[in-house]
């Protein structure tokens, strides 16, 4: 037997399930995060054509997102998205604002959370060559190639992948996750790129030392909290 490396190109859909959403408060939405950034610059609203523009301030946007999901390791980082798994696949792209790391696949269809191997090497001693099996209910699954490969091949079921997000997201106005006192921090680091861009260096060294401290505190305060010890996630109930 061989093992199978197809390089067949992937263009599996992921569609986002919202678990946990933060929608109150003084920035709710990503307009109200635009309006305070506006205010920080003092340079009235900005457009497409603006310097800074309003495309800049998104890009810059994203670029803090991701900078705050490696900052913290929260409940909220963590992204559920499902796809159809058309039957006899048995690779799939990952989601574009997968972060690595640990990861959990579940068969919904089914109703079965899929065991993953190790690594691949273990996941390849099992099925070497996956594209010779039939479809069936799938019994593993691993990440190699930059992909998500199961066994046996999928047999039509939905599947659902837990994860942990980059920041970088399919929407890139996306901040529903984000609890609001990360939100004022996205500000800070927002702020540093508009005046690095404008050169007016000693703001952006304002906002560099602002926003460091603040996440240095805020990190501080929630390690003394009670649910620092189980990275801030809820033990199952039957604990």
């Amino acid at each position: 037997m061989s093992i199978t490396d197809d390089t067949t190109a992937l263009d599996t859909t992921w569609a986002e399930q919202p678990v946990v959403a933060f929608t109150a408060g003084t920035l709710s939405t990503y307009t109200d995060l635009i309006t305070e950034i506006e205010g920080k610059l003092q340079r009235g609203t900005l457009t497409t054509s603006t310097v800074p523009s309003t495309t800049q301030l998104q890009t810059w946007i994203v670029r803090a997102k991701q900078e705050l999901m490696e900052a913290y390791g929260f409940t909220f980082s963590r992204r559920y998205a499902t796809a159809t798994a058309t039957a006899g696949s048995y690779r799939f792209a990952l989601p574009p604002d997968f972060g690595g790391g640990s990861c959990i696949l579940r068969d919904t269809t089914n109703d079965i959370t899929i065991s993953a191997s190790t690594d691949r090497a273990s996941f390849d001693a099992v099925y070497p060559d996956v594209s010779a099996l039939g479809a069936g209910e799938i019994q593993a699954f691993t990440i190699k190639n930059n992909e998500l490969w199961v066994a046996p091949p999928a047999d039509g079921s939905t599947l659902e992948i837990e994860y942990n997000r980059t920041g970088d997201d399919n929407t890139a106005s996306t901040i529903a996750y984000i609890p609001e006192r990360l939100r004022w921090k996205l500000v800070d680091i927002v702020c540093i790129e508009a005046f690095e861009l404008l050169q007016e260096f000693d703001k952006a060294t304002y906002y560099q030392s602002k926003s460091v401290g603040r996440i240095q505190q805020s990190k501080r305060s929630d390690s003394h909290k009670k649910w620092a010890a189980i990275g801030y996630r809820v033990k199952p109930w039957f604990y």
